[in-house]
């Protein structure tokens, strides 16, 4: 049976701090598959205000926690090394020591404690778009006045809130798209939903005028920014890249997010087809959000067909917008803003509840299913804070308990 001598600095390293990160098996692998240390990255990151502390990899984003426990753990390495052996000589002939026995393999000495270690675990990655201001329709008059302005001035250019953004370099270009943030005269805008329904609008009414509406490349959007002085080039083609993807893709889900740099917008002029879901859902959000009271379905789907450009003719179904609206009543329906709900997933459920007391099933998960962790199961946490009602063969209801 083999025995180890293990030993302790009575001293730790003063010039030296040591952490113990507990690494996720992806992150491990490629760390280890990364033997020119040249190609993997590892960055620290943390938004201002926030304790969130993040790290990120090219393309991934992972929370960093701190795990304390009571446990003691040393960090220790062999001392069968030359520098170990030449203390231990250096020590001995100056304490008149005349034999000393070498270390052997089998020692090890601690030269650092850790009381608690980080846990790494996937997230994902975020900017913090209230830091970035918001470009409405009577802003445009003069953009580059407007950039200098005190409030605007403050606002970050792109590779400023990249290095800000608790996310990976390819979330940060995702997550560009999906706010409609661009940079105008150094600084980050983001599009406010009026204008960038309005935007949406003229594209459309003009591929329809091109006749190409079923394929177009970016480089064809340049007329639209010349009929509209007042728009820049990086607010048209952010727009449009977040409701079109690649006609070379089968589906709308292949979406290919790229930055739109604004020395070279045009990054990738690939045929594109436009996203009909996304449009026709963003017109039916806005014109959905004009009601103040109930309003008839068929109505609503008359003012949504009229609200979309002239000649796209494309399907309407009310259940496109799940998540905004209530069925109040036969053929009537109510709309409901997500944005003013709790994010806390109780809470949000007993703010439903108290707008109506028995929901249709489809229509109350789709308010609740962007809180629910992906390891549970709808149907557990509607019993946990209410119930789930049959009503006929395939009919099912949410109410209270």
């Amino acid at each position: 049976m083999n025995s180890v001598s293990v030993y302790q600095r009575l001293k730790p390293d003063a010039n030296h701090t040591y952490k113990l990160i507990q690494l996720p098996p992806s992150l491990q692998n490629k760390l280890e598959q990364d033997t020119n240390h040249s190609s993997l990255k590892l960055e620290l990151k943390s938004n201002k205000g926030h304790d969130n502390v993040v790290i990120c990899t090219e393309n991934e984003t992972f929370k960093l926690r701190q795990n304390n426990h009571s446990n003691t753990i040393l960090l220790m390495r062999s001392m069968h090394n030359e520098d170990t052996n030449n203390k231990i000589v250096k020590n001995a002939e100056a304490t008149n020591v005349t034999s000393v026995q070498p270390p052997q393999q089998n020692w090890l000495v601690g030269f650092a404690k850790c009381p608690y270690i980080y846990e790494l675990a996937p997230v994902k990655g975020n900017i913090n778009i209230l830091e970035i201001p918001i470009l409405h329709p009577s802003m445009l008059n003069d953009l580059k006045k407007l950039s200098k302005s005190t409030n605007f001035a403050q606002s970050p250019n792109k590779q400023q809130l990249l290095k800000s953004s608790c996310c990976s370099k390819t979330e940060f270009q995702h997550l560009l798209i999906e706010h409609l943030i661009c940079e105008i005269h150094g600084h980050c805008f983001r599009v406010s939903r009026s204008l960038e329904v309005e935007i949406l609008f003229h594209i459309i009414t003009f591929l329809i005028s091109r006749n190409q509406l079923s394929e177009f490349n970016l480089q064809d959007l340049k007329e639209v920014v010349k009929l509209n002085l007042n728009w820049s080039s990086s607010m048209v083609y952010t727009v449009i890249k977040k409701y079109s993807y690649s006609a070379e893709s089968t589906n709308a889900e292949a979406n290919d997010f790229e930055i739109v740099d604004t020395k070279n917008e045009i990054s990738n002029n690939a045929p594109r087809t436009l996203d009909d879901a996304k449009i026709v859902k963003l017109f039916g959000i806005v014109e959905l959000g004009k009601t103040s009271t109930t309003i008839l379905t068929q109505e609503f789907l008359l003012n949504w067909k009229t609200s979309l450009p002239s000649f796209y003719n494309v399907p309407l179904e009310i259940t496109y917008l799940l998540g905004y609206y209530v069925t109040i009543q036969q053929g009537h329906i109510q709309y409901i803003n997500p944005d003013n709900l709790s994010s806390d997933l109780g809470t949000r459920f007993k703010e439903l509840l108290n707008i109506v007391k028995i929901w249709p099933y489809e229509e109350f998960v789709s308010f609740i299913e962007p809180l629910v962790p992906k390891e549970r199961k709808l149907d557990s946490v509607i019993i946990k804070y209410g119930r789930k009602k049959r009503l006929g063969r395939d009919k099912f209801v949410v109410c209270g308990r």
